[in-house]
């Protein structure tokens, strides 16, 4: 009877402390990205929303600098910042980061999975989607949230 105990002992101990560990030490585990600060501010202000996938901000900063990019130092003059950039949604598309970029959602979650991609149970590859179809977010976007709002959205 005692050498049943054991194993069953062993494999409680050993789930009971998996359990207690946080997700993020679990192998394999998904943790999800911290949200963007708010802006300082009443929140009246004009807001840019801008992409530009591949971009790097240290580049533009030294750009900018030397006088190449006055549009970008007149927005940095101004206080606008990209530290670092975003976190790259999978797949690290156009489409998947804009539409990740504009819901602030993962591909997952607003639906657009690549630039062109085939529509799950379609009975051939004839119909396909891509990113810019109407109605194909399925998560809600800033310029949607914005327009709610009362604000213009250009």
């Amino acid at each position: 009877m005692t050498g049943l105990r054991r194993p069953a002992f062993v494999c409680a101990l050993v789930l009971s402390l998996v359990l207690a560990l946080p997700p993020s030490l679990l192998p394999g585990a998904v943790v999800a990205q911290e949200a963007t600060p708010g802006a300082s501010g009443s929140g009246e202000g004009p807001v840019l929303l801008f992409n530009a996938p591949g971009m790097r901000p240290d580049l533009v900063e030294t750009f900018a600098a030397e006088g190449a990019l006055p549009a970008m130092a007149d927005l940095r003059a101004r206080g606008a910042v990209a530290d670092g950039g975003l976190i790259t949604p999978f797949p690290a598309t156009t489409g998947a980061s804009l539409a990740t970029l504009l819901a602030g959602a993962w591909p997952a979650e607003h639906g657009v999975v690549g630039d062109r991609f085939f529509r799950t149970g379609s009975p051939d590859f004839a119909d396909f989607a891509t990113w810019a179809d109407p109605g194909l977010i399925q998560a809600d976007t800033l310029p949607q949230a914005a327009e709610r709002a009362g604000k213009q959205v250009v």
